[in-house]
């Protein structure tokens, strides 16, 4: 088949990739917005142009830009941390916003956010942290073995799992997804279950991340959302200080920055790189010849 049927710009930060299609431009009513058959296919690795999800830059009534992200799995997501440094970065190449200082609204709320640089940050309200230790049973079966696994729950706009281990970065692909999908679903959790983050701390100011996320359904480079989670986590534990910096698998850092506010609570700033990697149309084939 030909014919182009939408114009994108691959995005990368932090390690997650994206694909971002840009509303704004675009004459009113004549938007883009794929359903989630269609955002699957564009996501899948090898067969279409492959990402972590995609991200809709929209306009806003009381902010200057609106972001809408879907992860590959076709299901929209309130927050994705390092997808909102790309909406940043577009918003000020672009001239959606002024790069010194912008307003983002998504379903996680209207965020303020800024790019120094080429790189973004943002800063998310967590308001009076909920992070609660938990011991979770994974009961073992034929293929796997029983074992208990502590860990913190924390909400950073979407829900984490944060748990230490020795060696995040060293640890196996098949270690990891011998538990990240069992804790992600576990029935303690509720029925949304949770992102899995292992992390490692190095030093005060520095720890290794590893990342399991829901609606991606494996393990991600990195994620925005968890690197907050786990910087929360071991900061209010006191084994850690303000600011972490967290260190992906591929060597890519995010950096964290809480600040304190009244009564307990706290904002969390993000910031790091958002790369744009290539502007393109696809072409119909794009979406055709195999099935998910």
């Amino acid at each position: 088949m030909s014919g182009h049927l939408i114009s994108f710009t691959k995005m990368s930060a932090g390690g997650n990739d994206f694909i971002v299609i840009d509303n704004v431009s675009a004459p009113e009513g004549e938007g883009i917005r794929p359903d989630a058959e269609t955002i699957r296919r564009l996501c899948a690795r090898a067969l279409s142009v492959g990402a972590d999800g995609v991200i809709l830059i929209e306009p806003a009534a009381e902010a200057h830009v609106k972001m809408v992200y879907f992860n590959s799995d076709g299901g929209r997501a309130a927050l994705c941390g390092n997808g909102v440094r790309c909406v940043a970065r577009m918003a000020a190449l672009r001239r959606f916003a002024p790069s010194d200082g912008m307003r983002i609204e998504t379903d996680a709320g209207t965020l303020d956010a800024a790019v120094e640089g080429d790189r973004p940050w943002f800063r998310l309200p967590l308001g009076v942290p909920d992070a609660r230790p938990r011991t979770l049973q994974l009961e073992g079966t034929l293929d796997e073995v029983s074992r208990t696994v502590q860990a913190v729950q924390v909400l950073a706009g979407v829900p984490h799992l944060v748990i230490e281990t020795r060696d995040a970065r060293g640890m196996s692909g098949k270690e990891l997804m011998a538990l990240a999908p069992r804790l992600r679903s576990h029935p303690d959790l509720g029925p949304e279950g949770a992102n899995v983050d292992f992390i490692t701390l190095i030093d005060d100011h520095t720890l290794d991340i590893r990342c399991y996320e829901r609606g991606v359904e494996a393990e991600t480079v990195s994620s925005g959302s968890g690197c907050i989670a786990s910087a929360l986590a071991v900061v209010l534990a006191g084994r850690a200080a303000s600011p972490v910096s967290c260190r992906s698998r591929a060597g890519t850092s995010s950096t964290v920055t809480l600040e304190p506010q009244e009564e307990g609570a706290f904002n969390a700033v993000l910031s790091g790189d958002a790369r744009v990697i290539y502007t393109a149309a696809l072409n119909a084939e794009a979406l055709s010849g195999f099935d998910l």
